[in-house]
């Protein structure tokens, strides 16, 4: 993500900023829900910031 916009891809990157993985209802639960990627189950690795400013994307806020 950077001032071009976002770009989301499935497949390998050979230097990603972070990798996530994690099954739908675990990644709906940090998306949606507010929960931390570690307690949902959510395997992250890489730049934890870059996880952080793709989640604040999804804000539920009202």
């Amino acid at each position: 993500m950077d001032a071009a916009g976002l770009t989301v891809r499935r497949g390998t990157v050979p230097e990603p900023d972070a990798r996530v993985v994690a099954d739908s209802t675990a990644w709906t639960r940090v998306l949606y829900e507010a929960a931390e990627p570690a307690e949902a189950g959510v395997d992250v690795a890489g730049d934890p910031a870059a996880v952080a400013r793709l989640v604040a994307l999804f804000d539920p806020a009202p």
